[in-house]
């Protein structure tokens, strides 16, 4: 029988915000392993837009000018009703914290990104078409 692994971190899920948490923890040299149910990244965008205070949460783990590349910084926006009407118009206006306060993106190209950069600790594991069922908490650790 071979024995199981044992990780400082397990992340479930490997979406935007598992990616960022692997990044992070590979970086402090934390032994984590990471399971994402799915095969690949999902195609479709579900997050539309980011702000200041993610992007420096990137810029730690070196990605955010990468992430920048794919991304239109402060755009007006304005939300529209079924008629094409407009009811809300916005125009983000700069913090001056060194990141635009709003950019648009399309979430397959930030998890390609934040995925390539998980890809630079061997201290961390992926385990793509995995699930996590249950977590056994122990006197010790979980398991």
């Amino acid at each position: 029988m071979m024995e199981p692994s044992i990780y400082d971190v397990a992340v479930i899920g490997y979406g935007p915000t598992g990616a960022t948490a692997a990044n992070l923890l590979g970086q402090l040299g934390l032994k984590v392993v990471v399971i994402e149910r799915d095969p690949d990244i999902y195609g479709r965008a579900r997050a539309i837009s980011t702000d200041e205070e993610v992007m420096r949460i990137w810029q730690s783990v070196g990605l955010a000018e990468r992430l920048q590349q794919d991304m239109l910084p402060d755009r007006p926006i304005s939300f529209v009703d079924a008629d094409g009407r407009s009811f809300i118009n916005l125009t983000i206006e700069s913090h001056g914290t060194g990141h635009p306060p709003q950019q648009f993106l399309y979430q397959p190209a930030v998890d390609k990104v934040l995925r390539e950069g998980v890809d630079r600790f061997p201290n961390v594991e992926v385990l793509l078409q995995h699930e996590c069922l249950r977590v056994a908490p122990r006197a010790t650790r979980s398991s």
